[in-house]
């Protein structure tokens, strides 16, 4: 669970992100990519090359600071998502790699205001969806599996 003052200053970062606009997810993904070469083949190419990827990452990520407090408004666009992870093969690991590069590249970004109790809060609120996204997708898992 996230403190009220993660959930605060979260939410205070979104004009920030939203001034920043894909900027912040096309540095994402070249920084993804740069470290993490292996995981381009999880990608749609033809939705990184046209900017749909870059894009809906960027509504996604600027839709989980909006309702960070309440996600049961981002349901049906978080099972969307774990539906295309399970399709892609997403597994735990990968949220780790991930969560460090979008941290980086926010830092790298917003280096002024992307201040320690920032970088504390986005992890932590990082660490919370990457959690519901694996428990999500462990299920999605074993259903496949067993039927």
């Amino acid at each position: 669970m996230l403190s009220a003052s993660d959930i605060t200053i979260v939410k205070s970062t979104i004009p920030l992100i939203e001034a920043a606009g894909s900027q912040v997810t096309d540095r994402f993904y070249q920084r993804l990519f740069e470290h993490y070469p292996e995981l381009r083949a999880m990608f749609d190419h033809q939705r990184q090359q046209n900017g749909q990827q870059s894009i809906a990452l960027f509504e996604a990520i600027v839709g989980y600071a909006k309702h960070i407090d309440e996600l049961d408004k981002l349901q049906s666009i978080i099972a969307n998502i774990n539906k295309r992870h399970v399709t892609a093969h997403v597994q735990a690991e990968h949220y780790q790699m991930v969560g460090e590069q979008l941290l980086a590249t926010m830092r790298e970004l917003f280096a002024e205001q992307f201040s320690l109790d920032v970088e504390r809060a986005w992890r932590n609120a990082y660490l919370q969806l990457a959690e519901l996204f694996i428990g999500n997708e462990q299920c999605l898992y074993q259903r496949a599996k067993s039927g």
